[in-house]
């Protein structure tokens, strides 16, 4: 019984996420989308936003799909490793997209 409630809130947690990264994440394809067309974006056709809240839906995504083999690896520290390990992923993300973008 507690496998199968903690699969459906698993679940329900990577759905919920990847609504709510729904818009910074297509900002993102748009702009990755213009510089493989077309060399470089152009300003106004560049999301305002798209620098900080594409990289920390990518990393909150990556941190939530990675929870359950940080929690079976890790066990006590699962919290504590996954979080470095998406605040990583945010600064990576975040590094690529001002260096290719702006």
């Amino acid at each position: 019984m507690k496998c199968k409630s903690f699969n459906l809130y698993y679940l329900l947690s990577c759905i919920g996420v990847l609504i709510a990264s729904y818009y910074p994440l297509s900002m993102g394809v748009r702009v990755i989308t213009d510089m493989i067309v077309n060399g470089t974006v152009m300003k106004e056709d560049y999301p305002k936003y798209i620098i900080p809240y594409t990289p920390i839906s990518i990393a909150v995504i990556v941190g939530v799909l990675l929870m359950p083999l940080c929690i079976k690896l890790f066990k006590k520290l699962a919290l504590a490793i996954g979080a470095w390990f998406s605040t990583a992923v945010f600064f990576v993300a975040e590094f690529l997209f001002e260096q290719k973008v702006v």
